[in-house]
């Protein structure tokens, strides 16, 4: 998505995250490049930094969906033998409702 040098303030429907990117943007296009030049090395560490945390971030998110998959199945499979474990309710010999409680805390 090519960039572009923000005049005006962005529409509402961009959000908080959109207007602080073409706020950034805009104050960056005003500053002369030979007034960057001494920051440019230290720049490059903070994105080094900043891609190194977003890879630990993806594989910590990949990890917690994993578990998350885990704990839904092993739920699924617990609520699936206590339905089949009980005789349920209603009339001997037709099958009713099973009593089922789940609890969970984080």
């Amino acid at each position: 998505m090519p960039w572009r040098r923000a005049t005006s303030p962005p529409p509402p429907r961009w959000g908080a995250k959109q207007a602080a990117l073409e706020a950034f943007l805009a104050a960056r296009a005003a500053i002369p490049p030979e007034a960057l030049r001494p920051v440019a090395a230290d720049l490059a560490l903070l994105v080094d930094r900043l891609r190194a945390g977003v890879e630990a971030n993806r594989a910590m998110l990949q990890q917690a969906l994993a578990v998350q998959a885990r704990v839904i199945e092993t739920m699924a499979r617990a609520a699936g033998q206590a339905a089949s474990a009980t005789q349920g309710y209603g009339p001997a010999g037709t099958a009713g409702a099973a009593p089922l409680a789940l609890s969970l805390r984080a």
